[in-house]
Formats: C-alpha cells, sequence, structure tokens
C-alpha cells in the first residue's frame, strides 16, 4: 500500500496492488470513512489532475449513501 496523495482530514488516495483507492473522510457530527476502489475511468481522471481528484472527493461526499455499496475495509498495515 503506498500513498500517491493525501490532504490530511480530506482524503488519502492509495495504491494498492496496482489499483488506486480512495478514502474520503465524510459526515459531520459523526465521522466515518468511506474507501472507494476507483474504476479505471475514475483513475485515469484523478491519477495526475488535483483538481479532478478534489472534484471526486467532494462528489464522494457530498453523497456519500451513492458510494457506500462501493466501499472496502483496508488494513493500513497492508504490504503485499
Amino acid at each position: 500500500m503506498n500513498i500517491v496523495s493525501q490532504e490530511p482530514w480530506n482524503y488519502t488516495l492509495y495504491e494498492i496492488d496496482g489499483s488506486l483507492v480512495l478514502s474520503v473522510l465524510c459526515g459531520s457530527v459523526g465521522l466515518f470513512q468511506l474507501n472507494i476502489p476507483l474504476t479505471e475511468s475514475e483513475s485515469d481522471n484523478v491519477k495526475n489532475d488535483t483538481d479532478a481528484l478534489k472534484s471526486m472527493v467532494n462528489k464522494i461526499r457530498n453523497k456519500p449513501n451513492f458510494y457506500s455499496g462501493r466501499s472496502i475495509k483496508i488494513e493500513k498495515n497492508h504490504n503485499p
């Protein structure tokens, strides 16, 4: 697991086994984290475009219920 990009208390973009996973902090009163494996198209969009990455973070944060079905559990000490 490698950190590709990060803004503390906002998001972390991980590369895990060759795929990108976007971890977004969501909520207001109660905070929770969604870990969204990105599709190939989403990965291509966010890989080298900070604005596209921040847009994806905002989409996830603004509609967490839409993305929650895609959320996975990731181990912070994941070592492939």
